[in-house]
């Protein structure tokens, strides 16, 4: 069985919430899926900066970047969502800089 598609599981979510709220306003329901939207972007963002390469070069100077390793954050995306990336960390050999890059 194939896994459902994030609008379809969304949708469903949100009539099962419907379901148990069946006198929710329009303003209630608007909440309800917003709040849902909010992990489905934080998810698609997690699918994005995933799918893109690192920078090579340094913002600051230009210079070619250094791998030094993994590192996993956590940020919070709009709607208070978790998104968890993991990236290399890079830094420069010529400035010092660091970078977690999102892309």
């Amino acid at each position: 069985m194939t896994e459902p598609t994030r609008l379809t599981r969304l949708s469903d979510e949100l009539q099962v919430w419907h379901a148990a709220h069946p006198e929710s306003t329009l303003s209630e329901l608007e909440e309800a899926l917003d709040a849902q939207l909010d992990v489905v972007r934080a998810e698609l963002l997690a699918d994005l900066v995933a799918a893109t390469p690192p920078s090579t070069t340094c913002p600051s100077c230009g210079q070619s970047l250094v791998r030094r390793g993994q590192q996993r954050r956590t940020l919070t995306t709009r709607g208070a969502a978790a998104l968890t990336i993991e990236r290399a960390y890079l830094t420069c050999p010529a400035c010092g800089d660091g970078l977690f890059p999102p892309g």
